[in-house]
């Protein structure tokens, strides 16, 4: 019988210079350089709905890592969640939920990733969070240069 699996959750925060609209269509935007579809060698991501399916390869130290998962909310602007599967969650669902709140002119992305086993994969996949969150100022110059300093569509 094999022994259950330890997991962990893992929490994110970063205040972003855009509205929530604008991080969730970033997010949202698997060709896009921010979403969490970026720079992957594939990627099907249908046109994201509730219970809607992605998959994508990812590289990783020389080896194609498979993902998977559904959309399990899509409220815009507010809060996306969806589950995540692959070699390194061993096969468990674990469930990633942004939830996006205003601040001024500002969002405030917290990101939780819940169900992630408790060993070397699952803390990388907590690098993947961070790396998506990381990615925020990519997101802030890429609406600067569409909207121009002052937030005005140009």
């Amino acid at each position: 019988m094999k022994a259950k699996i330890k997991t962990v959750e893992l929490n994110l925060s970063r205040t972003i210079d855009a509205s929530p609209e604008e991080v969730f269509d970033a997010w949202m935007d698997h060709t896009g350089p921010v979403s969490p579809w970026s720079g992957v060698t594939k990627a099907i991501v249908n046109p994201p709905k509730v219970d809607g399916l992605f998959y994508s390869m990812y590289q990783f130290e020389g080896q194609e890592i498979a993902h998977y998962g559904r959309f399990v909310t899509l409220e815009k602007p507010r809060r996306i969640q969806y589950t995540w599967v692959s070699e390194a969650t061993q096969g468990l669902e674990s469930l990633v939920t942004l939830n996006l709140e205003p601040q001024g002119d500002k969002t405030v992305v917290q990101v939780k990733h819940t169900n992630v086993p408790d060993d070397e994969d699952g803390r990388r996949q907590d690098g993947d969070r961070q790396l998506q969150i990381a990615k925020a100022p990519v997101v802030e110059e890429r609406l600067v240069r569409r909207h121009g300093p002052s937030g005005v569509a140009e």
